[in-house]
């Protein structure tokens, strides 16, 4: 039985020497690759915007401790509130405010 095995010496040195010998290649590329993705980000793409929030609305019968009935209460308020920011009039204004 042949063995036909053969080792491979990677001289790490050379590796490196033949980067610094491309460098040139490697930044322009970068730059490159750098200004085609700003010129698509700017012409190509729309802009997309998002908000968000979170509201927490605790009406606290004893200023010491919250209770469940605290948690429940608020909860329901949150979703009372949550349909009044939605409503037409309050989206209305903004629209007008912001110029949207």
């Amino acid at each position: 039985m042949q063995n036909n095995n053969k080792d491979i010496e990677i001289n790490i040195g050379e590796l490196f020497i033949l980067l610094l010998h491309k460098i040139w290649i490697i930044v322009l590329t970068s730059i490159v690759c750098a200004v085609v993705a700003g010129l698509i980000s700017k012409f190509v793409m729309t802009p997309v915007y998002t908000s968000s929030t979170k509201l927490y609305i605790i009406n606290r019968q004893n200023k010491d401790i919250i209770t469940s009935s605290d948690l429940q209460t608020g909860s329901q308020l949150t979703q009372d509130f949550k349909v009044l920011v939605l409503s037409s009039p309050v989206t209305e204004q903004v629209i007008s405010k912001l110029n949207l």
